[in-house]
Parts: C-alpha cells; sequence; structure tokens
C-alpha cells in the first residue's frame, strides 16, 4: 500500500507541474518549468514542498490563495494572512528577478558567443596575411603566439634581398 500511495504522490507532483505549466505566476511572468521537475530523482521530496524553484513558486501562490480565502476555517488571523502574503510578494519577486537575470546572462553569453566567432575570424584572416609575408620573423611570430616556421633556423633569419637595396644581409639573433 506504501508503494502505491508514493507511486500516487509522484503522478500527482507531475500532473500539477503539468496542469499549472501555461499559467501565469501572480506578477504576469510565464510559469517556467524546467525539463529536470520531471525527473523521478528530483520528485522524492522529504516533505511537502517542492524543490525546483518554478514549481515551488506554483505551489506558493496556490497555497497563499487557498490560505486567503479559507483562512477563518484554517484559524489564521488577517496578520498571519497578510505575513504569509508579504513573504510571498518577497518571494515573488526575488523569483522574477532571478529569472530576469538568468535570462540576462544567456543572452550576454550568445553576445559573448557572437563577438568570439568574429574576433577569430578576423584574427585568422591577418595571421594568414602575417605568416604569408615573406619577411616575419619566427621571434615575430612566438612574440604573436602563433605558429612559428619550422624551416627557420633560431638564431637567424635571412632577409629578403629586395628589403635592402645593397644586397643580401644576414641579421643574427633577430
Amino acid at each position: 500500500m506504501f508503494k502505491k500511495t508514493k507511486k500516487k504522490l509522484r503522478i500527482g507532483v507531475i500532473y500539477y507541474a503539468l496542469v499549472r505549466r501555461n499559467k501565469k505566476d501572480g506578477i504576469g511572468n510565464k510559469a517556467i518549468i524546467p525539463k529536470q521537475t520531471f525527473s523521478l530523482e528530483i520528485l522524492k521530496m522529504p516533505d511537502y514542498l517542492p524543490r525546483p524553484d518554478s514549481v515551488f513558486d506554483l505551489w506558493v501562490a496556490d497555497f497563499i490563495e487557498y490560505s486567503t480565502k479559507h483562512r477563518n476555517e484554517l484559524g489564521l488571523t488577517d496578520n498571519e494572512a497578510a505575513e504569509l502574503q508579504k513573504a510571498r510578494n518577497a518571494w515573488s519577486h526575488a523569483f522574477a528577478r532571478h529569472q530576469s537575470a538568468q535570462e540576462a546572462a544567456r543572452l550576454a553569453t550568445e553576445d559573448k558567443e557572437q563577438k568570439r566567432g568574429a574576433v577569430e575570424q578576423a584574427i585568422r584572416k591577418y595571421v594568414r596575411v602575417i605568416q604569408a609575408r615573406p619577411a616575419t620573423t619566427n621571434q615575430q611570430r612566438r612574440g604573436l603566439g602563433i605558429t612559428p616556421k619550422p624551416d627557420e633556423p633560431e638564431g637567424e633569419k635571412k632577409v629578403h634581398p629586395a628589403a635592402f637595396p645593397g644586397g643580401e644581409l644576414n641579421i643574427i639573433g633577430y
């Protein structure tokens, strides 16, 4: 019998999350229920309060609505009902700010990735130009952090004769 009750509880929580999926929260934001909410591991709660914030937010809204409507039958005073509502309002505003911050972080990440792609493309373009330039030395390549040419000796670089009208010039240690 305990297993059957436990199974009904799991199904009830899933049903609750599915029924509430398209409803709006108290401040007009569409409720977001993450996919992981439906994992049976997450639904194993040690008490009656749901763990995922989005499901908790919906649960709190229903709790406050019911307790306010039936406060006399539940033995709550007006002050106690007002205290519950005040706590719910503080939670709702904090949760909305959290969701906005998460969305802003997601958008900032997308923007960062787009800008990184653009700078990578520009750098690769000019690295090809620099690598193809005959006068570029391995020391310069190492300074830029790009791949040095394997056929150039470490300490000596022959400068292209067209660079100096007097003929060929060897530079040692450059």
